[in-house]
C-alpha cells in the first residue's frame, strides 16, 4: 500500500542535489532557495529517504543539521521500502555495485519514490554516467515515477511564491 495519496505529489531530491543546492553561490540565493525549500519540507512536501539523510550527514554536517531541524519528513527504511529496493534491483541489478565503497543511496530514492508517490527532482544531468549504463529517465519511465528536472538555479528561486 502506498503511503500518500493526494493531487500534489510529495517530491524527494537525491543527495547530489541537496548537496549542490547547500553549495550555491552567492550566498542570498542559497538563503532565498532555502526558505523555499524549507517551506516545502512540510509533511508530504519534500521526503528524504533515510539513507539519502545518512549520506548527506556524512558529506556535509551543516546541511544534514538543516534538514534535521526543518524537516519531520525522513522516511525511514521499512520492509515495504527493503522490497521495493529487491524489486528495483532485480530490473536494475547494477545500481548496487558491491566492489564500490561508500554510500548507493539511488536504489532507496527510487523506492521511496514508488512507496511514497513521490516525484523525483535532481540538477544531475550526469547521472547515466554516475550510475553506469542506466539513464534516470529510463529507470522513472519503468515505474511510476514522476522525474522533473532542474536545469538552473534561477528555475528554483522563479517557483517561489510571491
Amino acid at each position: 500500500m502506498k503511503r500518500f495519496a493526494s493531487d500534489l505529489l510529495p517530491v524527494c531530491f537525491d543527495a547530489e542535489t541537496w548537496l549542490f543546492l547547500w553549495d550555491i553561490k552567492p550566498k542570498d540565493d542559497q538563503l532565498k532557495l532555502f526558505d523555499i525549500l524549507a517551506s516545502w519540507l512540510k509533511p508530504e512536501g519534500i521526503l528524504i529517504p533515510e539513507e539519502i539523510f545518512r549520506e548527506i550527514e556524512a558529506k556535509n554536517e551543516l546541511l544534514h543539521d538543516w534538514l534535521k531541524s526543518n524537516s519531520n519528513a525522513t522516511i525511514l527504511l521499512d520492509e515495504a521500502i527493503e522490497n521495493e529496493v529487491s524489486a528495483i534491483l532485480l530490473k536494475y541489478p547494477l545500481l548496487i555495485d558491491p566492489d564500490q565503497i561508500g554510500f548507493q543511496s539511488d536504489v532507496f530514492l527510487f523506492a521511496t519514490a514508488i512507496q511514497c508517490n513521490a516525484s523525483i527532482m535532481s540538477i544531475r544531468k550526469d547521472w547515466k554516467s554516475l550510475i553506469d549504463r542506466y539513464d534516470l529517465s529510463t529507470i522513472c519511465a519503468s515505474f511510476p515515477i514522476k522525474l522533473t528536472m532542474l536545469p538552473s538555479i534561477d528555475d528554483l528561486l522563479a517557483m517561489r511564491k510571491n
